[in-house]
């Protein structure tokens, strides 16, 4: 004999018998779901990593079927010159933080890979437009890349650049 209890994440807005919902019968299968997110509220789905700091993540784990252990979270396939130590999150705990911090030799290596994917994925007569802090030379690296670049806007600090994917690609 059973017992079986029906409840709703969303029951404040969503409940009652028009609603669907979904019985799961199995053996439990402990498990976690890690997600990371920048800890800015002005810009949560965005973070800058500088050449020589450090920024803070915050990870929250959602434990399932009963999972309740500690987390050691590391992160690989870094671009060179960042580094993050690993992170503990403690038995039970719900989030923790993590550090990346820059090793001061920060290169454009990801803006470079960027750049060749948009660039080998456009169809001809397709754009990249990229918005970039004026300093990084992006429209030199655009020019090498496509063949061409313009400035489609600015403002002091950044510059809004367009290329234009040519009719070959490699």
């Amino acid at each position: 004999k059973y017992l079986i209890m029906v409840g709703s994440r969303e029951a404040n807005v969503s409940f009652g018998p028009r609603c669907a919902y979904r019985l799961r019968i199995a053996p439990p299968k402990p498990d976690y779901r890690a997600i990371v997110m920048a800890r800015s509220r002005e810009l949560p789905a965005t973070t800058i990593a500088l050449s020589a700091g450090e920024v803070a993540l915050d990870v929250f784990v959602q434990r399932q079927d009963g999972f309740n252990g500690p987390l050691a979270i590391t992160v690989e396939g870094l671009p060179a010159g960042l580094i993050a130590a690993p992170a503990s999150i403690g038995t039970g705990q719900k989030w923790g933080t993590l550090v990346l911090s820059g090793t001061g030799t920060l290169t454009d290596a990801v803006a470079w890979q960027m750049f060749s994917d948009a660039r080998n994925h456009l169809a001809p007569g397709g754009e990249l437009w990229v918005v970039g802090n004026r300093h990084l030379g992006y429209h030199l690296k655009l020019r090498r890349l496509f063949g061409n670049c313009r400035q489609v806007g600015e403002h002091p600090k950044f510059v809004v650049l367009a290329a234009r994917a040519g009719p070959e690609r490699n």
